[in-house]
């Protein structure tokens, strides 16, 4: 596609963001459904930072899926088809779009859980007396810079949405950009000083001849490590292109519409790519408990009883805790029993830094 196709580029751009936007918002509402219903997951604090970053996951993706609806008649010059919004819904897109840089600074509270209960080895309750400003941060940042925004009247043609105006484009870096690259670069460093601090135990447990409670619990550990993995790599899949774009933008240079196009789709989609890997877990031990059943009816599996609890009698996704990180198969036998009775298991594993420390017990050996 090139520049001189207007119209099929505006098109691309209405269409394109719109599925991405929708799986964003599925994704997010099955994690905050997974979360909310859940007692053991309310009860585990990477569960409860990964549910508030799915709300503003959530809220920004029917931002943008309603795109056209906001975006003023201005935006039929390049090519959109239908442009229903004024001046005032651009504005409110706007600030919907800056307060969703919560979602990302979300990120570095997530990355700085899992270094504290890995690496530093946190008791539960340092980790509670932490977890307030891991949310104060990233809501208050949101809120802030997109009030800034709306009140200055940065707000307005975007490219492919309303947002901070290219001619602001220093506002663009200081509320948006600069602090995303922040949190690209802290979560990938954080995700790589986990990564080398379970390398040094994996040397360590080599050395030693492990029972079974220390097999366990250095399973545990990496399986915590390999979600961190999977976050940061989502996380990084989602913003690369649109942060190659505005670099390219502050040279001067005209991005292509294809290059557009592509960023404009990708973005929207932060919701679903959480989504594949928090569900990974429970769509694994659904898989082992039904090794004779398709992948297929593993995700509507997975996706009715998390999008549709009101329609089945099955409450193993509310009492089973198979979304926590960690969790061995004795504390999921306890937790089905537990299930059965009038309380729910309140154990959690991925908070119990004890559970994880296998360095430490090797070392008292």
């Amino acid at each position: 596609m090139g520049d001189d196709t207007p119209s099929t580029f505006g098109f691309m751009l209405t269409i394109l963001p719109r599925i991405t936007a929708l799986l964003s918002m599925i994704g997010s509402a099955m994690i905050i459904s997974s979360v909310v219903r859940s007692e053991k997951n309310r009860q585990n604090m990477q569960q409860r930072l990964v549910g508030a970053m799915s709300c503003f996951d959530f809220m920004v993706s029917i931002v943008w899926f309603f795109t056209i609806f906001f975006i003023p008649s201005d935006f039929e010059d390049k090519g959109f088809p239908l442009a229903l919004g004024n001046d005032a819904s651009c504005s409110v897109q706007g600030f919907f779009i800056q307060l969703s840089t919560a979602s990302f600074i979300y990120n570095i509270s997530l990355s700085f859980y899992y270094i504290c209960i890995i690496k530093y080895n946190c008791t539960s309750l340092k980790m509670r007396s932490i977890e307030k400003y891991l949310h104060i941060v990233p809501v208050g940042f949101g809120l802030l810079t997109a009030i800034i925004a709306v009140s200055m009247g940065l707000i307005g043609d975007a490219d492919w949405d309303c947002w901070i105006k290219a001619e602001f484009y220093e506002y663009q870096w200081g509320l948006f950009f600069g602090p995303l690259f922040v949190s690209l670069g802290l979560t990938i460093l954080n995700m790589a000083r986990v990564h080398r601090h379970v390398k040094r135990t994996e040397a360590k447990a080599a050395k030693w001849r492990m029972n079974e409670r220390q097999s366990q619990i250095y399973k545990n550990t990496n399986q915590v490590a390999k979600q961190n993995r999977l976050y940061v790599l989502s996380f990084v899949v989602i913003w690369l292109l649109p942060s190659i774009a505005r670099i390219i933008q502050i040279f001067g240079v005209t991005i292509p519409s294809w290059f557009a196009v592509v960023c404009g789709t990708v973005i929207p989609s932060q919701g679903f790519f959480n989504a594949l890997v928090y569900f990974r877990l429970r769509f694994n031990k659904c898989g082992s408990d039904n090794p004779d059943k398709h992948w297929w009816w593993l995700v509507c599996r997975v996706m009715v009883l998390t999008l549709f609890p009101c329609f089945t009698s099955d409450n193993h996704n509310i009492h089973d805790g198979r979304d926590v990180e960690g969790q061995s198969p004795r504390e999921e036998e306890a937790t089905e029993e537990s299930s059965e009775g009038a309380t729910p298991a309140r154990d959690d594993p991925s908070e119990n830094c004890s559970k994880l420390a296998i360095s430490t017990e090797m070392d008292k050996k």
